[in-house]
């Protein structure tokens, strides 16, 4: 019985020495050997991460020229809009630009009034209104070089009227689209070099109602008509305001301009607007 005693015992105290020895182990791993798996991980991943920095690295230089031509392409795009659109404070130089543009195709501007800066989606403007009046031709020149070399100005409300034979009254509004005074910019506004074309419109704007009524009331009347010495034209005998002229092909009566001379009649251009004399009338 006792001998059975003891046995129990010693198998009992057996049993507590593993489970002593199981915890040493544990506490082992978790103090010691767990804290050097996770350094380890730690580490792996800064090397992991250095390895993608230094690929990206290689990317970049093998890229270079390519970021650096983009870089070069965005700087001149940067600087073609600064040179482009003029800033706000330069808006008396755009003014005195398009009175110098007026003086240089012959309109004359009677106003050039200008409102205060409007802003919208991060867009500012001048609302400008002209007020002017010259010859078709000088309008059309006006308008062409206007929106060729001052591309931020943006027309609207265009009004034209007759006004007399040779003139044309033309009003319009247009917005100017400036830089702000608060952005930052690095390269300077090139005010406008207006250079005119040669192309000319015909006149669609017509001839006042009465332009040809006194052009009629002066008594136009055609005499006749016979051809020249040379064989090469004809001459027309026209009374006009009571006198009498002999006119050829190009020549003047009045405001209109001989276009054509037939057996029986005349043709006349006046401004655009084309009226035909018959004999006798």
């Amino acid at each position: 019985m006792l001998e059975s005693t003891t046995y129990k015992e010693k198998s009992n105290l057996k049993y507590w020495i593993i489970g002593i020895v199981y915890l040493l182990v544990v506490a082992s791993f978790l103090f010691f050997v767990f804290p050097q798996i996770q350094e380890a991980k730690r580490i792996q991943q800064a090397i992991d991460r250095e390895l993608d920095e230094q690929r990206l690295l290689r990317a970049f230089i093998n890229r270079k020229g390519e970021f650096e031509e983009l870089l070069a392409n965005n700087s001149q795009l940067v600087k073609e809009y600064e040179q482009l659109i003029p800033p706000s404070y330069d808006l008396p130089v755009v003014l005195l630009s398009i009175h110098r543009l007026a003086d240089l195709v012959g309109l004359k501007i009677d106003s050039l009034q200008y409102s205060s800066m409007q802003q919208a989606n991060n867009v500012y403007w001048y609302p400008i209104t002209l007020q002017s009046k010259g010859k078709y031709t000088s309008i059309y020149r006006f308008m062409q070089a206007f929106s060729t070399h001052l591309p931020t100005a943006r027309a609207r409300n265009v009004r034209l009227r007759s006004v007399s034979s040779q003139e044309i009254s033309f009003n319009c509004e247009f917005s100017l689209y400036t830089i702000p005074d608060h952005f930052e910019i690095e390269y300077r506004w090139q005010s406008p070099e207006w250079r005119l074309f040669s192309d000319v419109i015909k006149n669609v704007v017509g001839v006042p109602l009465s332009d040809l009524q006194a052009f009629y009331n002066g008594g136009l009347t055609l005499l006749g008509i016979v051809s020249t010495s040379d064989g090469k034209g004809q001459r027309a005998l026209i009374r006009f305001q009571g006198k009498e002229e002999w006119k050829t092909v190009g020549s003047y009566v009045g405001i209109g301009r001989i276009t054509r001379i037939q057996s029986q009649s005349v043709t006349l251009d006046i401004n655009g607007f084309t009226i035909t004399i018959s004999m006798g009338g």
